[in-house]
């Protein structure tokens, strides 16, 4: 009797192992609150780079940084910069789903990587295409401000206010529990 319960989770291991190997390798998710986001892995608009101003504030700090966004089709791309222009984080994500993330922590860790490239696309994507890519949460859009809904608890876990433009000198706000996130946009270049 051992021996066939063995080998059954024998089965059932090897069989969950074959089908996380037929998961597309772009299938890259990130996971809050009880539910989840397939992340995309290119820019569904044209070509563009961005020179962002941003001021993070949380309970105990605050910090400000520029940030250089490049959204292509075949890459996002986001690099901070300290105010006198050294690199202190990088983030990119190809569209063969290969994430690559280097810099200061949290920045160096891959979950924050994912977080960050999450709420951007939350911020600035079009709701209908974010929509299929949600498990267990909800996006919704009224009047400039989007939400990042848990139905379960049925609260916000991010609001995000001026989101889905993109234009020199836009205000876009990020606010969570812990921290809020504002980013203006200096620079828009289309490429």
């Amino acid at each position: 009797m051992r021996c066939l319960v063995l080998l059954w989770l024998s089965l059932c291991l090897a069989l969950s192992l074959a089908s996380c190997q037929l998961l597309p390798a772009h299938g890259l998710v990130y996971q809050v609150a009880g539910g989840s986001y397939q992340l995309s892995s290119g820019w569904p608009g044209k070509p563009q780079q961005l020179l962002q101003q941003v001021q993070f504030k949380s309970a105990t700090t605050t910090q400000e940084f520029l940030l250089s966004v490049q959204m292509l089709p075949e890459q996002l791309l986001l690099v901070a910069l300290s105010p006198v222009g050294h690199e202190l984080w990088r983030v990119q994500l190809s569209a063969d789903g290969q994430l690559q993330h280097q810099g200061v922590a949290p920045f160096s860790e891959r979950t924050f990587a994912l977080r960050l490239l999450a709420e951007m696309q939350w911020s600035l994507w079009p709701v209908a295409q974010i929509q299929p890519r949600l498990q267990g949460l909800q996006l919704t859009e009224q009047a400039g401000l989007r939400q990042v809904l848990d139905p379960v608890q049925q609260q916000a876990i991010l609001q995000i206010s001026g989101g889905g433009v993109l234009a020199v000198g836009q205000v876009t706000v990020l606010q969570q529990a812990d921290y809020q996130l504002t980013l203006t946009t200096l620079e828009q270049e289309f490429l």
